[in-house]
């Protein structure tokens, strides 16, 4: 997974879901692609200005937990399909 935050006044949109997946399978070996994506509102960071991740590890990517945006890789369609609870089930039996 990989948390991303966007730029003040910027959503994600399908455009921008279809730009992050060719950019993924461009520049990352399919081993380093990330199969879930998560858009976090702010980053948290330490005193020492290093990102806070124990708490998006805990949450993982389930919808019923996690209030952000998540998405998953859909390699038919080539881009990142949104994650939500009635689609779960299928994603975690199929092979991603």
């Amino acid at each position: 997974m990989a948390a991303v935050q966007l730029e003040d006044g910027h959503t994600m949109t399908s455009q921008l879901l279809s730009q992050l997946y060719s950019h993924v399978v461009k520049h990352l070996p399919h081993y380093a692609r990330p199969i879930f994506i998560r858009v976090v509102q702010e980053f948290s960071t330490t005193q020492t200005m290093k990102h806070r991740k124990l708490e998006l590890v805990k949450e993982g990517f389930d919808p019923d937990i996690v209030k952000d945006a998540l998405f998953v890789i859909n390699h038919q369609s080539k881009t990142y399909d949104p994650l939500t609870s009635s689609n779960i089930g299928i994603i975690l039996t199929s092979r991603l």
